[in-house]
């Protein structure tokens, strides 16, 4: 499963760097860069900027595929022990892989609105993608919260 995951990241940012390399030639020279709560931007600036956006996400997501792979340097709602450092560290670096994806999501959904908003005016997804987002990220961590403290030596 774990492998899955990143495999649809990886696509999320492949697909990211693909809609840059596609566009960047078609926008106008100014894009949105800030957008209200309502979707609506309120900020306009060069579209040099675009690159920030896959740059950053690409950052993120290799610097968390790294981190995935020193559990023993995290912290742990409990203490790890011979019996419970396995599944421990499965469900810490699980919710670092599904907050990577999560984080691949977002920035394709900002970049994609980005694109829509410049050549058609109007919001494509304005708020509910930060909303779906966020609710996603906090449904992930109760999840984990509720699994990691539980003793699986019971």
């Amino acid at each position: 499963m774990d492998y899955i995951i990143q495999l649809i990241t990886w696509c999320f940012l492949l697909f990211l760097w693909s809609l840059f390399f596609y566009y960047y030639g078609i926008l106008p020279d100014e894009i949105p860069v800030h957008f209200d709560f309502g979707g609506h931007p309120d900020q306009y600036g060069s579209k040099a900027i675009l690159i920030s956006l896959p740059l950053l996400a690409t950052l993120l997501v290799a610097g968390i595929s790294v981190l995935v792979r020193f559990p023993h340097y995290f912290n742990y709602l409990v203490e790890i022990t011979q019996e419970n450092a396995r599944i421990q560290y499965t469900y810490a670096t699980r919710l670092l892989r599904f907050i990577s994806l999560l984080l691949a999501l977002l920035f394709t959904a900002i970049f994609y609105e980005v694109i829509y908003v410049s050549l058609y005016r109007q919001a494509f997804f304005g708020w509910i993608i930060l909303v779906v987002v966020l609710g996603l990220l906090l449904a992930m961590m109760i999840v984990y919260f509720i699994n990691a403290s539980k003793d699986p030596t019971n």
